[in-house]
């Protein structure tokens, strides 16, 4: 919702789609804190190899924010 990208400092997505579908449905002032993980959405919901790329990936934008 447009109250949590408000409230967060730091938005992560999956895919360049994902960014941009938040962004086409009135998200684009959040721009700034969209980052995308490129990581292809193929993935089954909670596959572990999904779980491993997510904490990898994540876990650097977080402790560099």
């Amino acid at each position: 919702t447009i109250e949590l990208m408000k409230w967060a400092d730091l938005i992560i997505v999956m895919e360049e789609k994902h960014r941009k579908l938040i962004v086409g449905n009135g998200g684009s002032e959040f721009g700034k804190k969209i980052h995308v993980l490129s990581i292809p959405d193929r993935f089954k919901y909670y596959q572990k190899e999904l779980i491993e790329l997510l904490e990898q990936k994540a876990r650097r934008l977080i402790l560099n924010t």
